[in-house]
Formats: C-alpha cells, structure tokens, sequence
C-alpha cells in the first residue's frame, strides 16, 4: 500500500509539487498555438490599430490643457444629475 501524505496519495502530492496550481485554484498556462498567416496579419493589424488608438488618445490628453484639480463631491453631484436627465429622457 501507497502511504499518504498530508491524507492524499504520493502521486497526489507530487502533482501539487509539479504543478502548484493544481486543487487550488486555476492559474492560465502558456499555449503555443500556431497560427496562419492571414490570422496573424489579422492579430497584427488590431494590434497596430489599439496601438494607434492609445497613442492618439494620449496626445488628446496631453493637447486638452494643464491638470486641474477636482472635487469627489461635485463629480458624484454632477454624474447624478447626468443620471437623472438620461433617466427623465427615457435614454440608458
């Protein structure tokens, strides 16, 4: 008979030791996939278009003037009253 250890078997326990992931939760692993070239062209051009996006969406900031300071209560109090207009308009 297979002693235990900690009340699971040997196999058990040096499964949890080669994969710590193992009955504790779920970790992602790496997949290797391969892909064809149209699809990768694909990956590529949505990539290059977050890219560019995120690159335009920052100079917007940096172009939209100096930093301002903010108060929490007044953006709540002006979020609510926006809120409250979509919601008498009948918008979502």
């Amino acid at each position: 008979m297979i002693p235990a250890v900690n009340g699971q078997r040997w196999t058990e326990a040096l499964s949890i030791i080669d994969n710590p992931c193992r009955k504790r939760y779920s970790c992602p692993m790496p997949i290797n996939v391969n892909l064809t070239p149209e699809l990768e062209g694909l990956i590529r051009e949505k990539r290059a278009a977050k890219l560019a996006q995120l690159r335009h969406d920052i100079q917007d900031g940096l172009h939209s003037g100096p930093a301002r300071s903010w108060n929490v209560a007044e953006m709540k109090r002006e979020g609510r009253r926006k809120l409250a207009t979509r919601a008498a308009s009948g918008r979502k």
